[in-house]
């Protein structure tokens, strides 16, 4: 199979495992490139024996495989790829009941990382049980932040406070052209800062930063 073609994951044993976003994490450094289990390892921040269970289980699932073999300090060292540059993933291959359940599993993980973070932050910033939430009524609805003090939500917009937002609210009611204006703002928004992120040169002072964009209409009074 050509590398640059996508490959459609048919196979629900391997399509399952795509799914997982625990268990895909472990595709990622082979994707599209060549790498090795022990650059694997440092990226992914685990030890070499857990990557190569799951390349071993890759190989088996079709998904990695060896492209050669180089010597290093006396030894063989396999480099490995996946077998495509894209995979498809049909969902109705996994091994889930329906499409919520990919969604909840995909988006729960996600949201684990990014409250860990914010766990982080939070607590470099005030002791646990400094924390509280502001719950109040604006013109647009009812809101719920956290907070330290009890006037007002905690925003981070001073220079001297970290980078964080995490923010989920209600706006509307918006006409269908209003919502797409609002879903192309935010990423364009996110577009320009991706572009411009990679001008900078990672050292110490610098951090990756996970974003998450999320934008969805409600269902109606009829609806509910």
């Amino acid at each position: 199979m050509s590398p640059d073609r996508t490959f459609t994951v048919e196979s629900v044993r391997a399509a399952t495992f795509l799914a997982d976003p625990e268990q895909r994490r472990f595709i990622e450094p082979f994707l599209g490139r060549e790498c090795t289990v022990q650059r694997a390892a440092v990226e992914l921040r685990v030890t070499p024996n857990s990557v190569l269970y799951r390349v071993r289980r890759m190989v088996s699932l079709g998904l990695v495989e060896v492209v050669r073999e180089e010597a290093r300090a006396g030894r063989a060292v396999r480099i490995y790829r996946s077998v495509a540059d894209r995979f498809f993933v049909p969902y109705r291959c996994t091994a889930a009941t329906d499409l919520l359940e990919i969604l909840l599993s995909e988006r729960l993980a996600f949201e684990e990382v990014l409250q860990r973070a914010m766990l982080r932050v939070m607590r470099e910033m005030q002791g646990e049980h400094n924390w509280g939430m502001l719950l109040y009524r604006k013109e647009n609805g009812v809101h719920a932040y956290d907070a330290i003090q009890p006037e007002e939500p905690w925003s981070a917009r001073s220079a001297e406070e970290p980078a964080v937002l995490d923010h989920a609210l209600t706006v509307g009611p918006l006409t269908r052209c209003r919502a797409k204006a609002l879903q192309l703002d935010l990423l364009n928004v996110l577009a320009r800062h991706t572009r411009e992120a990679g001008e900078d040169v990672e050292t110490k002072e610098t951090a990756r930063y996970l974003v998450r964009l999320a934008l969805a209409p409600l269902p109606s009074l009829e609806e509910r």
